[in-house]
């Protein structure tokens, strides 16, 4: 029964009746009170027969309501005060306090320090580098793969594409496995990190983006899209902790976090169609530092006839500590170091 169908029910059951709906019914006796009136034939001097009983007990009932009503009225009236008190008592110190402001964070440049070949026909969506290979995540319907590879090889080592509807997003290592995102599928993949065997799948919710995990393995980090980095088990990749509202030094948000990289005790993300790189601290979500890639692809190293993309690729070798960076559809990845400002 919707909604209304039951109000007009209630109605219905709840209405008072309207005199005349029985023509048969006699007319319920008329009840009227007249407090003087009834007051005054207590004295009329004729005994307390059945009439002035009647009006005894009309009094007595008339006494007993405007009773009711007036402790009622006091009750309120007390408590509206003793609210209004209380309300007024209320410590400063509860209230929600002013987020603190900071500093701008350092703005970084760098320097292209080396340069390996890329595949230009990889639309990169996440790149990561373990035990001297690269490998990468590469998105579009219908060219979504997971690759591995050696730098300056030209071959793929091992490739494994998706099905044609589903679009690649990040890649990580993750318990000593590869993990694979999708973008829209709520779905990702489990790969053996020595040839890419399909493992297994796990599910998440919304979109995939980015994803990362720290330098001990604890936490996984995970990228929607949005201002917010979900924090997820490495073991069942389901969220453990709530989620890191990225912000900067003025509190406000920021969004469009894409691919991500742990490095130093940081997360390093990539904002979409950006070529800034965000420094980020894994407890707070803070942004410590921004690091401007424009103009990182050289003119010299773009394809005639292709057209590059946005910058999305950053891989780290913690062991030489070498910074990769490339980008979508680009023929390079470039090594770099980070110049303070």
């Amino acid at each position: 029964m919707g909604r209304e169908a039951s109000y007009r029910r209630a109605e219905s059951m709840y209405s008072p009746r309207v005199e005349g709906d029985d023509p048969d019914e006699e007319p319920p006796e008329e009840f009227t009170f007249d407090l003087e009136d009834d007051l005054a034939g207590l004295n009329d001097g004729n005994g307390f027969g059945p009439s002035r009983k009647s009006r005894i007990i009309r009094i007595c009932v008339w006494t007993l309501i405007v009773s009711v009503v007036c402790l009622g009225v006091a009750a309120a009236i007390v408590f509206t005060v003793r609210s209004r008190g209380e309300g007024d008592a209320t410590p400063d110190a509860e209230e929600t306090p002013v987020p603190e402001m900071h500093e701008p964070p350092p703005v970084y440049s760098y320097k292209i320090v080396g340069k390996h070949n890329h595949s230009a026909d990889s639309f990169t969506q996440g790149l990561f580098f373990h035990n001297g290979l690269m490998y990468e995540s590469q998105g579009l319907r219908g060219e979504s793969a997971m690759r591995m590879y050696k730098l300056d090889a030209g071959v793929d080592l091992h490739l494994r594409p998706l099905n044609n509807n589903l679009f690649g997003e990040g890649c990580a290592l993750v318990n000593g496995e590869v993990v694979q995102l999708v973008w829209k599928h709520g779905k990702g993949f489990k790969y053996s990190a020595s040839d890419l065997e399909l493992t297994g799948t796990w599910r998440y919710e919304g979109e995939g983006w980015g994803i990362t995990a720290s330098s001990d393995g604890k936490v996984v980090y995970m990228t929607d899209g949005s201002d917010e980095i979900r924090r997820l088990d490495p073991v069942t990749l389901e969220k453990s902790m709530d989620n890191l509202v990225v912000y900067d030094y003025d509190n406000t948000s920021v969004d469009m976090l894409n691919e991500l990289e742990y490095i130093d005790g940081e997360i390093w993300s990539n904002v979409w169609q950006q070529d800034v790189v965000l420094r980020i601290d894994p407890d707070t979500g803070r942004i410590t530092g921004k690091i401007d890639f424009t103009g990182l692809l050289q003119d010299e190293d773009k394809l005639q006839g292709r057209v590059a993309g946005v910058l999305n690729g950053i891989a780290y070798d913690e062991e030489t500590k070498t910074l990769y960076i490339t980008g979508k559809n680009w023929p390079v990845t470039y090594v770099v170091e980070i110049v303070p400002p």
